[in-house]
């Protein structure tokens, strides 16, 4: 399987990055980007593992993975799970562009 990042789901992971230095430092930036890593990499080997949620009011084949503080949001086809967006669990989902 492949995992594949759309450029809006590169943007939010450097935004994450960039904040979480910013306010926490660097130490805490590398623990995040660790987690999103690792998550990642457990959703090549099973995009519906436990803990994943469909989402279809997002839209069809929508899932959801929380990582730390942030919704990862995906969908698989074909082989490949393509990360969409990573937004703080906090946002209003709906209002945020997903493709």
């Amino acid at each position: 399987m492949t995992i594949r990042l759309t450029r809006r789901a590169d943007a939010d992971l450097l935004d994450i990055a960039e904040y979480t230095a910013d306010r926490w430092g660097d130490a805490q930036a590398d623990v995040y980007t660790r987690a999103f890593a690792k998550a990642f990499q457990r959703l090549d080997e099973n995009p519906r593992m436990l803990g994943s949620r469909a989402r279809d009011d997002l839209g069809r084949g929508y899932r959801t993975l929380l990582v730390e503080q942030h919704l990862v949001i995906y969908r698989h086809r074909a082989g490949t799970t393509h990360i969409m967006r990573v937004l703080h669990q906090r946002m209003n989902l709906p209002l945020h562009r997903l493709s």
